[in-house]
C-alpha cells in the first residue's frame, strides 16, 4: 500500500477517537519530572495539528500517555512517519519496539499489565491500520531495528504482538457482551 492511500486508511481508521481530558496516568507530576512534562504538553492539542518537530520535541509521550491518550495521537505517530519513512521518528520507533520487544512478544501470557492496559482495547480498524502502517515501515532500513529478516525479527514479532492485542481485545469484548473492541474506549 501507498504511504497517502495508508495515511487515509489510519485516519478514517481512529476518525472517531475524541481528544481525552487526560493524557497520563503517571503519579510523577513533579515538574522536574520532563518525561510527564512532554506528556502532559499535548493536552488539548489536535492530532493532525502536532508535527514531526513536536514529536521530535516530546519523543518520550507515547510511553506516558494512558490508552485513551495513545489511542487519539497515535494516528499522528503513524501518519507522520509515513510522510518521511526514510527519516527516523524516535515514536514510532519507539511503537516497534513496545510491540516486537522479546520481553513479551508476541505472547499474551508474558504481557504486563502496562502493556496490556495500553494496548488492548483499541477498535479492531485501528489495528488492522497498524498492521498495515508495520508492514510499510517494514520496507525502509530507517526502522531495520534488526539486520536479520525473518522467523523472529522484531517486525514479526510486532505484528504478531497487534494481532493478539486485537484478539484479546475480541475476547473482552465478547466477555462484556459485545463492548470493546469495536467500540473506542473511553
Amino acid at each position: 500500500m501507498e504511504a497517502m492511500k495508508l495515511a487515509e486508511v489510519i485516519e478514517k481508521a481512529f476518525a472517531g477517537r475524541e481528544m481525552p481530558a487526560k493524557v497520563t496516568d503517571s503519579d510523577c507530576t513533579d515538574l522536574l519530572d520532563t518525561d510527564v512534562v512532554d506528556t502532559l504538553w499535548f493536552s488539548g492539542r489536535n492530532w493532525r495539528e502536532i508535527t514531526w518537530d513536536d514529536w521530535k520535541e516530546h519523543n518520550v509521550a507515547l510511553s506516558f500517555f494512558n490508552r485513551e491518550a495513545l489511542a487519539y495521537w497515535l494516528p499522528s505517530v503513524l501518519v507522520l512517519s509515513l510522510q518521511r519513512p526514510d527519516e527516523y521518528m524516535s515514536s514510532a520507533g519507539y511503537l516497534i519496539r513496545t510491540f516486537g520487544s522479546r520481553c513479551w512478544a508476541p505472547s499474551p501470557v508474558h504481557w504486563k499489565a502496562y502493556f496490556r492496559e495500553r494496548f488492548v482495547g483499541l477498535r479492531t480498524e485501528e489495528y488492522e491500520a497498524i498492521k498495515e502502517w508495520l508492514l510499510f515501515i517494514i520496507k525502509h532500513k530507517t526502522y531495520g531495528i534488526s539486520r536479520l529478516r525473518g522467523p523472529g525479527d522484531i517486525f514479526e514479532r510486532a505484528l504478531e504482538t497487534v494481532s493478539f492485542a486485537q484478539q484479546e481485545t475480541m475476547a473482552s469484548s465478547q466477555n462484556l457482551g459485545g463492548r470493546g473492541g469495536n467500540t473506542p474506549t473511553t
